[in-house]
């Protein structure tokens, strides 16, 4: 009887921890999504083609995607009995939503019908004001959940529950904007998801259905783990998908970009990574850390970044190293192998830079690409399939990419879940984009990735140019975090305590991964690791485990001087 106790009670710690839809504790006090809906009230700064900017920013607590009414005040409400005004109802002009969270503003756009309303400087926004709300309840379950939110949003105009649960209601879920509110609340028994009056996700609060059958282990696993492997912790526990960690091993200097793999084909992981200069080999072991290999560029240039990737169909990795000839402006890169015994430079002086998109192998559909240069903004719009072919690489068919696609970190996989791949990759402003084909699916509200490396690129003409900085964005990596045997993409997001003029990513203190996740009718972004203490320059997947490295910078920030560390998240898949 007390080994079915200590069950019992174990199951029900879980659904707490978790918030099981339905229930009470549908959300908890850190819930996104009420975040999202709290008043907060401000004016209009500046109204003009390129957005209407706020005077409330993200140190207010203002993120992408958040919706403001913008208002004008009504008629006094006055007392019959005392003639005392005892206030005014505003009326809503437009609603506009965020897509630029600065400190101190934010730069907003009108939503779908209130574009063609005239906005003014000085005019009163206010969020979550005036705005109609329909929950829509997808299983016939979630009537405590309409309850729940609608008891801590009282301030918006909630439609009855019973208006979401019409058949014509839930035969247009997938065409929100038609049904003419302002806001939607959609809720099943694994997520919430919060739309916007044109339809478009903005807000997800995710729900674990725990195995009841595994609960008891699960909980002391957790418990018994609290001193064990995994004896670390961010600082965003209760949000973070995978908050504790370990530390794996420890690179004297800044790993500048890093990959890992089997590059000899023993079955061991190979970790490759580049200060700018020189290229390391080291085998990854229980222990650390273990030599193999340093490669030393003899010629002008600076390295840009590294991928262990399979080029030639034998399952065993070549290392693809891109390099900038800054003298010349354009591409040096090479490729490095372990041949007869011997790590050694198989292939030089490639006009690309080289990647290889959809797997680690092109023996499993995976396609070795190079992307060409172009002046100024270094990467250029044409993208050929490679093929290894002796001491030298072929170029074949070209590869349709969209005009501002950067091949380094970009993914090519199948991410919605339609049996299609998608192409992901960060552009040169910070955004994580995702297509299919020619056509744009998404694009993040938010600036993500962010690097330590860079490149420089002489911009201007002869008599007056100056030189650019471009960062070399950390690679996107897919993973099937929840057992479903569906795709998640990884993402590095490193941010600044520093504004700058050299820009948000100028002096990059903190870092984490975020996830990617497709949620039913769109992409939503949610922590995985929390925020680490250092930016991170790559992340890798090993044996159910998601190696971070993570830059430790020297207390001068002004000096690019510090430590890497290989931190071990723990993946349930």
């Amino acid at each position: 009887m007390r080994r079915l106790s200590c069950g019992l009670v174990a199951f029900v710690a879980v659904i707490l921890c978790t918030g099981v839809f339905p229930s009470a504790g549908v959300a908890r006090a850190d819930d996104r999504i009420v975040e999202r809906l709290q008043p907060l009230a401000g004016y209009v700064v500046e109204s003009g083609p390129q957005g209407i900017v706020i005077d409330r920013g993200s140190s207010h607590g203002v993120n992408p995607g958040d919706v403001f009414s913008v208002l004008r005040p009504g008629a006094p409400l006055v007392h019959p009995a005392t003639g005392q005004v005892i206030g005014r109802r505003d009326e809503k002009l437009a609603l506009i939503k965020v897509v630029r969270a600065e400190a101190g503003y934010a730069v907003t756009v009108p939503l779908g019908r209130y574009r063609q309303v005239p906005l003014m400087r000085g005019q009163m926004v206010k969020r979550a004001a005036e705005q109609r709300l329909l929950f829509i309840d997808l299983d016939g379950h979630q009537r405590q959940a309409y309850s729940w939110y609608r008891d801590q949003t009282p301030h918006l105009q909630w439609d009855a529950y019973e208006a979401g649960r019409q058949p014509a209601v839930l035969g247009a879920v997938r065409q929100l904007a038609r049904l003419g509110y302002d806001l939607y609340l959609l809720a099943d028994g694994r997520q919430v998801q919060l739309f916007n009056a044109d339809g478009e996700l903005i807000g997800v609060r995710f729900a674990r259905v725990p195995d009841p059958a595994a609960a008891e282990s699960a909980a002391s696993s957790t418990a018994g783990d609290a001193g064990g492997r995994y004896n670390l912790s961010t600082s965003e526990r209760s949000r973070a998908l995978t908050a504790t960690y370990r530390q794996a091993a420890t690179i004297n200097g800044i790993a500048y970009s890093i990959d890992i793999g089997d590059v000899t084909g023993d079955g061991q992981s190979e970790v490759v990574f580049t200060d700018k200069e020189r290229v390391y080999v080291y085998t990854l072991t229980p222990q650390g850390l273990k030599y193999r290999y340093r490669y030393q560029l003899s010629r002008w240039g600076t390295l840009m970044n590294v991928q262990i990737a399979d080029i030639d169909g034998d399952r065993r990795g070549e290392i693809l190293v891109n390099a900038m000839n800054e003298d010349e402006d354009g591409f040096s890169s090479f490729i490095l192998g372990y041949k007869e015994g011997k790590y050694r430079e198989i292939v030089t002086l490639v006009p690309y830079v080289l990647g290889v998109l959809g797997g680690f192998s092109v023996a499993d559909g995976g396609f070795f690409v190079g992307q060409t240069f172009a002046e100024e903004v270094v990467y250029g719009n044409l993208v050929y399939r490679l093929q290894l072919q002796g001491d030298g690489v072929k170029t074949a068919e070209p590869f349709a990419v969209p005009l501002e696609f950067r091949l380094p970190g970009a993914l090519f996989e199948d991410i919605n879940h339609d049996g299609r791949r998608e192409l992901c990759f960060m552009n040169a402003q910070n955004f994580l984009l995702v297509y299919q084909g020619g056509d744009r699916l998404w694009m993040s509200d938010e600036r993500l990735g962010g690097s330590l490396n860079d490149t420089q690129v002489e911009v201007g003409t002869n008599k007056v140019s100056y030189t650019n900085k471009l960062d070399v964005p950390p690679p996107l990596r897919v993973v099937d975090v929840n057992g479903d045997r569906r795709l998640e993409v990884m993402v590095v997001r490193n941010t600044s305590a520093i504004s700058t003029g050299l820009g948000e990513f100028g002096f990059l203190s903190k870092g984490g991964v975020v996830l990617l996740e497709y949620a039913g009718m769109g992409f939503a972004l949610r922590p995985m690791t929390g925020e680490l203490e250092g930016p991170v320059q790559g992340i890798n997947v090993v044996e159910n485990e998601l190696l971070v490295a993570m830059v430790k910078r020297s207390d001068d920030l002004l000096k690019t001087t510090g430590d890497t560390y290989l931190l071990g998240f723990p993946l349930r898949q």
